[in-house]
């Protein structure tokens, strides 16, 4: 079976064989032709950026909650967000700062305590239990000094944590 081509494929392959020649026609020098074909392909890569962005990422994530599912919860993250980048406005670039300490304060309290949690504990822990189960047997005299020696060792302990995290 043979496949037939319609005309608007038949314009399109044209199209894209001109433009393919717009743009090796730099090769010869700079000129109107590659110009053109530049801005066209910068043009119309923007225009589908900014539709990708707009039925993926702002319309399901910002316009339907907020305005039809009435979630004005959204406000607070928009207003910081736009405050994030006021960075680049140098006149009001202050307003970028109270957001940006908000996110390392929100990163900082998720953070710690877990940190906290698989570090410092977990080995205080297993320090501990060494100290609770003791190996040796009270009849043979050593026993007081493992004791001591594991008190010891559980104040060393400690402190390298201590001096290390802090």
């Amino acid at each position: 079976m043979i496949n037939t081509i319609t005309t608007a494929q038949s314009i399109g392959v044209i199209f894209a064989a001109l433009l393919t020649l717009m743009m090796y026609s730099f090769l010869y020098k700079d000129n109107i032709f590659y110009k053109f074909g530049e801005h066209l392909y910068v043009g119309v890569s923007v225009g589908y950026l900014v539709n990708i962005e707009w039925f993926n990422v702002i319309n399901p994530m910002f316009i339907v909650p907020f305005f039809y599912q009435r979630n004005f919860i959204l406000i607070f993250p928009t207003i910081l967000g736009i405050m994030m980048l006021m960075r680049f406005v140098r006149q009001v670039s202050w307003l970028s700062r109270t957001p940006m300490a908000f996110v390392i304060g929100m990163g900082s309290g998720l953070a710690i305590p877990a940190v906290m949690n698989a570090s410092i504990l977990e080995q205080l822990n297993a320090t501990i239990k060494q100290l609770l189960i003791t190996p040796v047997s009270a009849n043979t005299g050593l026993w007081c000094w493992v004791s001591i020696s594991l008190w010891i060792f559980l104040v060393g302990v400690i402190c390298v944590l201590f001096y290390l995290y802090f």
